[in-house]
């Protein structure tokens, strides 16, 4: 919608600035917030599963602290998602850098967090434990690429704009903006390959 009105280019916009402008800010917003709505559940069916598996196997109370701290990073991320697509960068940039940084930081955490206590505390097979955490790993280093390809193309300032290939730090603009995508493409895989436990425990 922001590429058909002219807002940003079609190919390598930032995730924020396809919902910056209306009227696609008004569809980015409600898609947002349904997602970290369903996100926040997903997070507390796990939370649930998790404490169901300690509390049946007589875990030690730190393995419930594990959980606990899980639950916490995971709503976290949601809430942040959910600030993301409430503030616009070009209107309350604060509250949307806030909003960013806690559902990268938040995410990236509760990914590790959960790679780890599955193992430990779940007994998650080898291969899915190593899946997670690969996962994991390219999500934190496209998270720092991020900003380091952001800050040598010189273009990480507002309003958003339309980049055109032939202008200087175009290559370092497509980069930032592909492992931002990539970011959020490996969160949603890591979240979708849950039902493993699941089927493990049943």
């Amino acid at each position: 919608m922001s590429a058909y009105s002219g807002n940003v280019s079609v190919l390598f916009p930032y995730i924020s600035d396809t919902g910056t402008l209306v009227p696609a800010s008004c569809v980015f917003g409600q898609l947002v917030n349904m997602c970290a709505f369903l996100g926040a559940l997903c997070v507390y069916a796990w939370h649930l599963h998790e404490m169901y598996r300690i509390e049946h196997n007589e875990c030690p109370r730190l393995h419930r602290t594990f959980a606990r701290i899980t639950l916490i990073l995971g709503l976290l991320c949601a809430l942040g998602f959910s600030m993301v697509g409430n503030f616009q960068e070009t209107s309350v940039m604060i509250g949307h850098l806030i909003g960013a940084m806690m559902t990268f930081v938040s995410g990236i955490l509760f990914c590790a967090v959960l790679s780890f206590s599955s193992r430990v505390h779940l007994g998650s097979p080898t291969w899915l434990w190593v899946l997670r955490s690969i996962l994991t790993f390219i999500n934190a280093t496209c998270f720092i690429f991020v900003f380091v390809f952001g800050a040598l193309s010189g273009e990480m300032r507002l309003p958003p704009r339309k980049y055109e290939g032939t202008e200087k730090g175009y290559v370092y603009h497509a980069l930032s903006v592909s492992c931002e995508w990539a970011q959020v493409t490996v969160l949603m895989i890591f979240s979708s390959q849950w039902c493993m436990n699941f089927e493990i425990s049943h």
